[in-house]
């Protein structure tokens, strides 16, 4: 029953981590992926993959700190970044397992990085490279679903990249092109 439950769990985790690089703005992202992370330790603890609970675990301080700065628009400080990092690399080394272990690690720091920074472009960028390393450690501790789910969220995090940063951009760059136009005939 565990191991469906482990399924259920990395599947609404990932719905909720695709619904997080959809938002354009950061404390709505910020809490899709509060949410997600919190599914994600739910899955890793019923699979026993416990470097990537303690990261997820992690990952939802880490967002809920950044959220709350976000609501505050107060500026996050480097500090603030490298201690998070730090204490993420030590929680993972902790947990070590074998070298699949690396993997989690790897991935919250770049998240760590992309929830952050104010960016949201770098944001879905990163989005889109860590589900495919994810799906790795997935499909080795047993969580199937979750491996399949991170190839769809690098899908999604495609898709939103050119959504928000290709399609958005060129309307933009046309929208000023035509306004220069009309008022310099």
């Amino acid at each position: 029953m565990g191991i469906i439950f482990a399924q259920i769990s990395g599947l609404l985790a990932s719905i909720s981590s695709m619904a997080s690089v959809h938002q354009n703005t950061k404390i709505k992202m910020l809490g899709f992926q509060i949410l997600s992370n919190f599914l994600f330790v739910v899955q890793y603890i019923f699979l026993g993959a416990l470097a990537g609970a303690s990261v997820y675990l992690l990952s939802i301080f880490r967002c809920y700190v950044f959220y709350q700065y976000e609501k505050l628009e107060k500026k996050k400080s480097l500090l603030v970044l490298m201690i998070f990092i730090i204490i993420t690399i030590f929680s993972g080394t902790l947990c070590y397992q074998d070298i699949f272990s690396i993997i989690p690690i790897i991935t919250a720091v770049l998240y760590t990085y992309a929830v952050w920074q104010n960016n949201l472009k770098i944001f879905r960028i990163i989005a889109f490279i860590v589900p495919v390393a994810i799906s790795i450690y997935d499909f080795y501790v047993g969580a199937y679903v979750g491996a399949l789910s991170a190839v769809i969220e690098a899908v999604s995090s495609f898709t939103a990249i050119i959504r928000f940063d290709i399609i958005k951009n060129k309307i933009c760059n046309m929208n000023k092109e035509l306004n220069t136009n009309i008022n310099n005939p």
